[in-house]
């Protein structure tokens, strides 16, 4: 009878042994899974042709996702402005700059951008499983974002005279991220908010605040209403 008890014991043991092995290789795998890449560099190719600010600036963006966990993450981004071609093209056909003598190689437009959001996955807060295993996270998301641009146009030989563009505005938007073989990501969100766009006249003595209706286009500059249309394109680190 001892005999088999000790056998009992020992099978038990060797049992309960192999299940906590089992658990621990489990748990380093999950996670394992979920401690994926921390960061995304994202970009929009389609804004060199447009931006954030239409028609006149080319925007040349870099946006870096820090994904904190499973369920949300922060966005800080940089762009740089330059003249578009759609202007260009426009400088180079406007017959009063061409009976004047002037081109679009007469002129300059440089500036910047700043943008800074916060995203969360509410699938992800309700249910973790939903999105398990993705990282970063695909899914339905929600964002906030806080962006802030200043580009300047100029004749290149008198850089005391500038039309300045001012844009700020504050959205919350939604949006779906899809991610292709946890390596590359799309974006795409859809959202409104507030702005205060101005186009500004800057001389060295003075300052004025020009119409929106100089651009033929009052919504973009002369409404505090924002509509917001993002798409950027990823690729994980």
């Amino acid at each position: 009878m001892r005999k088999l008890l000790l056998i009992a014991l020992v099978f038990i043991n060797l049992s309960l042994s192999a299940q906590f092995d089992d658990y621990v290789d489990e748990s380093h795998v999950a996670v394992e899974k979920n401690s994926g890449p921390k960061f995304v560099f994202k970009t929009n190719p389609l804004a060199i042709l447009s931006g954030e600010i239409p028609i006149f600036a080319s925007e040349y963006r870099a946006v870096v996702e820090y994904v904190a966990d499973y369920k949300s993450s922060f966005t800080g981004g940089v762009s740089l402005y330059t003249m578009s071609p759609i202007l260009k093209a426009v400088l180079d056909q406007d017959s009063s700059f061409v009976n004047s003598g002037f081109t679009a190689q007469n002129f300059a437009l440089l500036g910047f951008r700043l943008q800074l959001g916060y995203r969360i996955y509410p699938m992800a807060m309700v249910n973790k499983s939903a999105i398990d295993g993705t990282f970063p996270p695909e899914g339905f998301f929600l964002f906030g974002l806080v962006s802030y641009s200043d580009a300047r146009f100029f004749l290149r030989n008198n850089r005391g005279d500038q039309i300045q563009f001012s844009h700020l505005n504050i959205t919350a938007n939604a949006g779906y991220q899809f991610v292709f073989e946890e390596l590359f990501t799309l974006d795409l969100y859809l959202g409104t908010g507030y702005k205060n766009n101005q186009i500004i006249e800057v001389s060295r003595t003075n300052r004025r605040a020009l119409s929106g209706s100089i651009t033929e286009d009052t919504f973009i500059y002369d409404s505090n209403l924002k509509i917001n249309f993002g798409i950027n394109f990823g690729i994980v680190f």
